[in-house]
């Protein structure tokens, strides 16, 4: 054996002569292999001015004094190439490109770039689970790959969960205690939560995944206030120090002032208005004063009364402050007197409002919106509703509304209601509600004529006085008299309406005049009425009538049957 295994060292053979010089080649091998660096590793020619001991590993495809010697090691030794030939798993670095290269037996690779399946990876920190990949740095950076070099330009980083309830997060912390998370916590909904402890977390918000819609479970904190300097003048392109940054003006003024425009419009850009004054601050719908740029959109000037905020927004697309929500929110005393058209306005702002159970004393002024439905079946006898106040009422069972003083219904009378019936009641002064229209779901009229007969009977000769009759079940309207002496010859017929009573009589078929005012009852001995008995209506009541009877003369013992048909 002449030389070593692996680095191909020459050995001295026994007795060899020149011992030297084999000695010192096995030296000059360890020099160029031991702890190798090499120049570079592209080359195909041997550069023209070496020094000694450099080394450089020949590229494929070399020339001139280093051809056939591809994937070698060259090293200038006593102006000369040596070249040493690498078995697999050599390293060596290279100066000018930085990197570590291993030859796998057919040519130098990239060392260490590949950690498929390590079980954990600690960058300057040991790695324990569950933190199977731990980086110890004050910075980190992750950038794409060009599409020049074959990447796609983009970079983007990806947590990804094993399904809907499970968790892809990430969390801020303080030495090890978390303060904020963000991500798909819990669902798919995007969240951020945060923490004064690092155990109990509150959610800040949530976006759903499916729609897109944002989720505020928590209060809405408006930054960036400020208070300008009381308005002596009106403004127009107001621009007070501060309104880049602003989100809340705090307005007041020495007087009644309008402010025509506001400088700083950006599409979509939020402004709370505040007139926090004693004065109202005009708001100019396309006042000409300012630049256009920065006017209003209102469609009519908008008083912000004092005390009062409204809420404007920038519109890139007209290049106009808009109102945001309903322009009432800033009218005095929450009514429609400052717009042009209060009609739209009214209609714009009806409500419809949560259910209210029926109650004996119905409270509708405590209604969420304009319509509003009643359930139960409660009997109501007074509503609550103040003066000018109208409410839509649609009745989800039956139940009894009671005519009264103070609940003032159609017919005046007590309605049974069904489902499905509508009334609208308005309020007046005194706390009189009255139900000025009643809709029945069915389609038929609120009320129906109505009849009822019933037969009451008079002596002539009995004496005057007044007398209720009932019995109707209801209270008549008109009633129509016949009456009938038995065996006399006498015939009469009365209608009594809310003037009073016109009738007429006859004997033996002999027409008679008119009688105005009274149901004239007449003698057979004196049919001219100098002996008889005359009733004037006195009332219409609630089960019948009451009449006045007079008995004029000595009329007979006579008794008059009379046919009382009650008309409503």
């Amino acid at each position: 054996m002449t030389s070593t295994a692996n680095l191909g060292l020459p050995l001295i053979e026994a007795s060899q002569a020149q011992k030297h010089v084999t000695h010192n080649e096995a030296l000059r091998i360890l020099d160029a292999a031991i702890q190798i660096a090499v120049i570079d590793l592209h080359r195909t020619a041997p550069p023209p001015t070496p020094a000694a001991g450099d080394r450089h590993v020949v590229a494929a495809g070399a020339t001139g004094a280093w051809a056939g010697h591809d994937q070698s090691i060259a090293c200038w030794h006593d102006g000369a190439w040596l070249f040493l030939a690498p078995h697999p798993g050599w390293f060596v670095w290279s100066l000018a490109d930085e990197v570590i290269k291993v030859f796998d037996g057919g040519g130098w690779h990239d060392a260490g770039n590949s950690y498929d399946a390590v079980p954990k990876l600690g960058v300057n920190t040991a790695a324990t689970a569950p933190n199977l990949l731990s980086v110890r740095s004050n910075a980190a950076l992750l950038t794409a790959i060009a599409a020049a070099d074959g990447g796609s330009g983009d970079a983007r980083l990806q947590l990804s969960k094993e399904s809907p309830s499970k968790t892809a997060s990430v969390v801020f912390s303080d030495n090890y205690s978390g303060r904020a998370e963000f991500g798909l916590i819990g669902s798919d909904a995007f969240k951020l939560k945060v923490s004064a402890d690092g155990s109990s977390f509150v959610e800040a918000f949530s976006i759903d995944q499916a729609s897109g819609s944002l989720e505020l479970p928590r209060a809405l904190a408006l930054a960036g206030v400020i208070a300008p300097p009381q308005l002596t003048a009106s403004q127009n392109d107001y621009n007070p120090t501060g309104l880049s940054a602003a989100t809340v003006l705090r307005l007041s003024t020495n007087a009644s002032r309008t402010i025509t425009g506001i400088a700083g419009g950006v599409d979509g850009r939020l402004l709370v208005l505040r007139n926090v004054g004693a004065f109202d601050i005009l708001l100019a719908d396309a006042g000409a004063s300012s630049t256009a740029a920065n006017r209003f959109a209102l469609g009519a000037t908008m008083a912000l009364r004092a005390g009062l905020a409204c809420v404007v927004q920038y519109d890139g697309a007209l290049s106009r402050w808009v109102c945001l929500g309903a322009a009432g929110a800033a009218l005095n005393g929450d009514n429609l007197s400052g717009l042009a058209a209060k009609h739209i306005a009214k209609d714009n702002l009806t409500l419809r409002g949560n259910d209210i159970a029926s109650a004996s004393t119905l409270n509708l002024e405590a209604a969420t919106g304009d319509l509003v439905d009643v359930t139960g079946n409660s009997t109501i006898t007074a509503i609550t509703l103040a003066d000018g106040h109208e409410r839509t009422v649609r009745f989800t069972a039956g139940l009894t509304l009671t005519h009264g003083a103070s609940l003032v219904l159609p017919a005046a009378a007590n309605i049974v209601t069904a489902a499905g019936d509508f009334a609208v009641f308005r309020g007046f002064a005194g706390g009189v509600v009255r139900c000025v229209v009643y809709s029945r779901a069915n389609g038929e009229p609120l009320t129906r004529m109505r009849a009822k007969n019933i037969t009451i009977s008079r002596a002539l000769n009995a004496a005057s006085g007044n007398v209720s009759y009932t019995g109707v079940g209801f209270t008549p309207s008109a009633i129509v008299f016949f009456h009938d002496q038995f065996n006399t010859g006498i015939f009469g017929m009365g209608l009594a309406d809310s003037t009073g009573i016109t009738s007429f009589s006859t004997y033996n078929n002999l027409p008679s005049a008119l009688h105005s005012g009274t149901l004239l009852l007449q003698s057979t001995m004196s049919p001219g009425g100098a002996n008889s008995q005359s009733g004037a209506l006195l009332s219409y009541d609630a089960d019948g009538f009451t009449l006045v009877w007079t008995k004029t003369g000595s009329p007979p013992a006579e008794t008059a049957t009379i046919f009382a048909l009650c008309l409503r």
